[in-house]
């Protein structure tokens, strides 16, 4: 409940605060997002393993690409909201993040992309 009711308000500091460029307000956020991370990292650690296997620090390539894409949409997500506004901005994020799951839904199987129904429907 508390993720749907908060979803997306990291944006409002930008229309109260000037972000120059946007990335001043992204290397705040993810310096933020680092240090999260990180502090979850440092107390998941298995710090008395002697095998080098931790659930704690754990890194893959696919994280680190997703994490780059992360970054580059929040800056030019601050930049959006500087330029047409937080209403704006939203409309065409999340119009273009649901068309695109939509597309990736009913496509996704003829260019061999597996459909995976949940497996625990409430």
């Amino acid at each position: 409940v508390f993720a749907s009711v908060g979803y997306g308000s990291y944006y409002v500091p930008v229309k109260k605060y000037e972000v120059y460029d946007g990335v001043v307000f992204q290397w705040f956020m993810c310096s933020g997002i680092m240090l999260g991370g990180l502090t979850i990292a440092l107390v998941r650690n298995e710090w008395t393993s002697t095998d080098l296997s931790s659930r704690g620090f754990y890194l893959t390539p696919e994280g680190l690409v997703s994490g780059l894409a992360w970054q580059v949409a929040y800056v030019l997500g601050a930049l959006s909201v500087k330029c047409v506004g937080l209403g704006d901005y939203f409309i065409w994020h999340e119009f273009t993040n649901l068309g695109g799951t939509f597309v990736i839904g009913v496509l996704g199987p003829c260019v061999g992309i597996p459909a995976k129904p949940p497996s625990n429907v409430w």
